[in-house]
């Protein structure tokens, strides 16, 4: 398999990499990450480019400075510069997981800030972006979370957005490179290892291109989510989202988009309670601090606090 071509594909399709581009990669140790840094050093002077990695020590396993270790080896030997940070992430109260990934990008974003660096690359593909919509479906995240992450976000590039994990592996065994296995990887407690190593091989019997199915959902449901936002945008502009009688001659899954635009609402739930207020309802409590009414024909946002 060139992996060569598949980063020339996506480039195709979603513009991620331009001449002249400095970009930073995420890099973990792992095959992903790996792969990725040897592909966009080998085609830095195909594009242009200049990168450097950038490690961040998690200090969650045992063997997390030997991974660190393990990276700046990597770098030296392709002569790739690097920048290592570190946190204790067991020190810090909530879940660990988005406790990492915070602290990972807020890493991230400030080496690339300080460095002069346009763009962070990371080694995310197909089978992970199979895996969040999955996580998203479950956990219910509307059509924003289950088009999954997009190719070109802010300033996060994903060049191997149309690789297979089992394509990268291939890759990197026949090229004869090392990497670093995380034993959490396969942490069936975890969701995210749960989707991967059960769920996905079981939809993968119903479908054995479900990875490409899901890749084109998600580029659907990516372009259906971004008009239907800017059309809520605009329909915001041009009525009084506070007035009924307004927001009841909208579509309701319009009269949703508004409410969570305008009142913030963050789940199902709340954003339906906020809707009752069409119905008759004149009062509603939407948190410990925050009351709306209806008075007059308009929504009224009571200040609990003062």
């Amino acid at each position: 398999m060139n992996l060569a071509r598949k980063i020339f594909e996506a480039n195709n399709l979603f513009k991620l990499i331009e001449k002249g581009d400095k970009i930073l990669v995420a890099f973990s140790g792992g095959v992903d990450s790996v792969v990725l840094s040897y592909l966009l050093f080998r085609l830095k002077d195909v594009f242009g480019i200049n990168i450097a990695l950038a490690h961040f020590n998690h200090k969650l396993r045992e063997d997390a400075d030997e991974d660190e270790g393990f990276c700046v080896e990597f770098a030296k030997n392709l002569d790739i510069p690097i920048y290592v940070g570190s946190y204790d992430i067991k020190s810090l109260k909530g879940n660990k997981e988005e406790n990492a990934r915070k602290k990972r990008y807020e890493f991230l974003n400030n080496i690339a800030k300080e460095k002069g660096f346009n763009k962070i690359a990371t080694a995310h593909h197909l089978d992970d972006l199979a895996e969040t919509m999955i996580l998203w479906f479950v956990r219910g995240g509307g059509l924003k979370g289950l088009s999954g992450f997009k190719a070109f976000q802010n300033n996060i590039i994903r060049p191997l957005i149309t690789t297979t994990k089992e394509e990268i592996k291939a890759f990197a065994i026949s090229q004869n490179l090392r990497w670093k296995e995380d034993y959490t990887n396969y942490d069936e407690t975890i969701s995210r290892n749960l989707i991967r190593h059960k769920i996905i091989p079981i939809l993968k019997t119903i479908n054995k291109n479900f990875l490409h199915t899901a890749f084109q959902e998600s580029l659907i449901l990516q372009d259906e989510e971004a008009f239907l936002d800017s059309y809520t945008s605009n329909v915001i502009k041009s009525i009084d989202v506070f007035d009924i009688k307004s927001l009841k001659q909208q579509p309701k899954a319009i009269q949703r988009r508004i409410v969570r635009k305008i009142f913030k609402t963050k789940t199902f739930q709340k954003t339906e309670l906020v809707l009752k207020l069409l119905e008759n309802k004149k009062k509603i409590k939407l948190s410990k601090d925050k009351t709306l009414l209806v008075k007059n024909g308009k929504i009224v946002v009571m200040d609990d606090k003062r």
